[in-house]
């Protein structure tokens, strides 16, 4: 059962709740979950035995916007999220979203993810990167490719090699990323990844 607690019946809301109709039924699993809520609020997922609550951040500039490419991607995000959950138990949240990211891409929608991705690095004011917890970030962009896609990988590593950083943030991940790479539904290399990532 699907339950879409909006506040209000702003335009806002009308458009992510036709944008969920569009997207739900069309996944390919099922859930394994008997009730999935879908609230307002921080972008989260809470996993409650057979209930599920998913977090939609509506005051996202894609949202605001009314961007349906964009906007369907961070819904996607979230319902591919519980899946991934349900399968992969509690794993690092970096790894997480990198196995959220690589469903969508496997189901077809990467015009739709590198767009979002496209959009999200050149909106990226300035192009200064002075945490290395950002840079780990904006490298999902293509890690989510990597896999599958050299076309794609290559153009999002280009653009973030054009912003000015600390170039030791790419020797310390060197290891992390040339795992992260991998196909990380394979038991061994995810194991691999986790102890890459929590060594940081």
């Amino acid at each position: 059962m699907l339950v879409k607690k909006f506040l209000g019946k702003d335009e806002n809301s009308k458009f992510v709740s036709k944008l969920l109709d569009n997207l739900i039924f069309k996944f390919e699993y099922k859930w394994k979950i008997d009730v999935l809520e879908i609230r307002p609020g921080p972008e989260n997922l809470i996993m409650e035995e057979n209930r599920a609550k998913l977090f939609l951040d509506m005051k996202n500039p894609f949202i605001l916007n009314h961007d349906e490419k964009a906007s369907s991607v961070i819904i996607m995000s979230g319902l591919e999220r519980i899946m991934i959950r349900k399968i992969f138990g509690q794993i690092p949240k970096y790894l997480e979203d990198l196995l959220v990211l690589r469903e969508i891409v496997k189901k077809g929608h990467d015009d739709k993810l590198y767009y979002y991705s496209y959009i999200s690095l050149m909106e990226y004011r300035p192009h200064v990167v002075e945490e290395f917890s950002d840079f780990l970030e904006m490298s999902l962009f293509w890690l989510c490719f990597a896999e599958k896609d050299e076309y794609n990988t290559e153009s999002l590593q280009n653009i973030i090699a054009s912003f000015k950083y600390n170039r030791d943030f790419e020797k310390k991940t060197k290891t992390l990323f040339k795992l992260l790479s991998k196909d990380l539904w394979d038991k061994k290399n995810l194991e691999k990844a986790v102890k890459a990532y929590e060594k940081l």
